[in-house]
């Protein structure tokens, strides 16, 4: 799992072309310091609204409602984050394998209660509604660190998870069961027999540079009208540039951001 620290970084990189233009023989403080409020007020309007546009920049694109559509995430992540820092912080009186068994089945209960109808919170957004859904998934993935020791995969496993995924979508009310079959399934798939390639990425993890820069090149692309020379063409522009932009993001922002954990945590 990425750091807040690592994750932050990359995700403002495309919001922080903006400070780029100053840079020169001609820099003035102002300048940058406008550049930098600007950015810092456009990631408070992302944290808090989840609103991804800037103005009306995306005017002439097909899609103009976002900037970087992955980004919708980025404030549950967020929240998440915090509450991780709240449980943890009474780590002195319970053990973290026991606050993580609560807080998975505390928030998978609330999830269930909450898609079911059975309960209804007054004054509950739909950005609530989407918090308590998701945060079952979340810990999941802790539960099954705190437990790895036990963990064991095997093909029965794999077509019970499978089953009860398949059981646990097929209702709103039970979606929140399916946390951990799907986060068994993402395991088995994510162990499965090393190759070189395999070998490679799991030391130079640019997965998530492409799935947050993807977006914001596909829609500069769009802008200058690259559309035009076709959907294959288009794709493989987006796909060459997300890609060599995932590269640098890693090796210098997040790999960077991850080194420094030790000196913060």
């Amino acid at each position: 799992m990425y750091s807040s620290a690592a994750r932050l970084p990359v995700c403002a990189s495309p919001y922080g072309v903006c400070i780029l233009p100053t840079c020169g023989s001609e820099v003035r403080i102002e300048m940058v310091t406008s550049r930098c409020n600007y950015v810092c007020s456009t990631w408070m309007q992302i944290l808090l609204s989840g609103e991804t546009s800037i103005g009306d920049t995306l005017a002439n694109s097909p899609y103009s409602a976002s900037w970087n559509g992955p980004l919708w995430a980025v404030r549950f992540e967020f929240a998440l984050y915090l509450i991780t820092a709240v449980m943890f912080s009474l780590s002195r009186m319970l053990t973290s394998k026991l606050l993580v068994i609560l807080s998975f089945s505390v928030s998978t209960g609330i999830a269930v209660l909450v898609g079911s109808e059975l309960i209804v919170l007054p004054h509950m957004t739909d950005v609530m509604k989407t918090l308590v859904l998701i945060t079952p998934f979340y810990f999941a993935g802790s539960l099954f660190y705190v437990f790895r020791a036990v963990v064991h995969l095997s093909r029965i496993f794999v077509g019970i998870a499978s089953l009860a995924l398949g059981l646990a979508i097929s209702f709103h009310a039970t979606l929140a069961l399916a946390a951990i079959p799907l986060t068994y399934l993402v395991l088995v798939v994510g162990t499965r027999r090393a190759t070189l390639v395999s070998r490679y990425f799991s030391k130079n993890d640019y997965s998530y540079g492409v799935y947050v820069l993807a977006f914001p090149i596909q829609q500069v692309a769009s802008s200058y009208q690259l559309g035009e020379l076709g959907l294959l063409v288009l794709s493989l522009i987006s796909v060459l540039l997300a890609s060599l932009a995932a590269v640098v993001s890693w090796h210098c922002v997040e790999k960077p951001a991850m080194q420094l954990r030790s000196r913060i945590v």
